[in-house]
């Protein structure tokens, strides 16, 4: 995957089969180099939806559901600019002096294709779990 600049970016969930099963990554061109944005870490996980809590009223419908929408996540990681620069750090692997030589396009398009990652897998594997539980369930009587 390449993106280009000077295009504007449509934020859309990858499809989970164009992604690697073990640590899914997608390299972009980064100044002339390609760039590898990864999969986060379960802890890297965890903490990115702690951090995301704070955020979490912008990601909730009008029932209190949180909603995986993938503007909306662009939109909460890009306001908060410590978990901006969190996730680029943890998705790339590289360290704050790299970062700091990047520009505001350069990072918000990481950002873009680490939330594309990291939500597809989300997604899929919560359609996968409601489909194979539902399944399992599906025969299943409950006593009164």
């Amino acid at each position: 995957m390449t993106i280009n600049h000077n295009l504007t970016l449509t934020l859309t969930l990858m499809k989970p089969e164009t992604l690697s099963v073990l640590n899914p990554v997608v390299e972009i061109d980064i100044d002339g180099k390609k760039i590898q944005v990864r999969e986060l870490s379960w802890p890297d996980a965890l903490q990115f939806y702690a951090k995301l809590r704070d955020q979490a009223k912008n990601l909730l419908d009008a029932n209190g559901n949180l909603v995986l929408d993938a503007s909306k996540m662009l939109t909460a990681v890009s306001e908060n600019i410590e978990l901006a620069n969190w996730l680029v750090l943890k998705s790339t692997r590289k360290d704050e002096a790299w970062l700091n030589e990047r520009t505001i396009s350069e990072v918000l398009d990481i950002i873009t294709v680490a939330l594309e990652i990291n939500l597809s897998i989300i997604a899929s594997k919560i359609k996968n779990a409601r489909s194979r539980l539902g399944g399992m369930l599906g025969g299943a009587t409950t006593q009164k």
